[in-house]
């Protein structure tokens, strides 16, 4: 992050592709970015994982999913982004697609934690991927 501002309510954080304005409140946490990436679809997610993972996601869970062969793939393609240098993002895309493809066999993992009465029910899943060779 270039610089973190203190806000009403939460923090802005401000990067190389734009703001990210973070608010914490009675409802929860949100973030939201002032300026999309061009190359990316907009897609209902929220309901999209509702409905993959059986209602996690939804209001009163604490949820997270993590798609590291998304990832890789993603990585995988050049990018530009405006006020970066080429060079360096294709650099440091290569970097990290290497630690990660050397690092774990983690696919995908899923962990969903929902409040019932006095207990938390937890739910989790994880696929494994075929590790690169070293």
């Amino acid at each position: 992050a270039d610089r973190v501002a203190v806000t009403p309510g939460g923090w802005t954080v401000g990067t190389a592709t734009g703001d990210v304005h973070v608010d914490v409140g009675d409802a929860g946490v949100t973030a939201e970015s002032v300026r999309a990436l061009d190359a990316r679809p907009e897609a209902p997610l929220a309901a999209e994982l509702q409905a993959r993972f059986q209602g996690a996601f939804g209001p009163g869970h604490t949820s997270a999913f993590v798609d590291v062969g998304q990832l890789l793939a993603e990585l995988e393609q050049p990018r530009q982004i405006p006020g970066l240098d080429a060079a360096r993002l294709v650099t440091v895309q290569g970097f990290t697609m290497a630690f990660a493809q050397q690092l774990t066999s983690v696919g995908t993992a899923f962990l969903d934690l929902e409040p019932k009465g006095r207990r938390i029910a937890v739910r989790g899943a994880l696929t494994l991927r075929q590790k690169s060779p070293q």
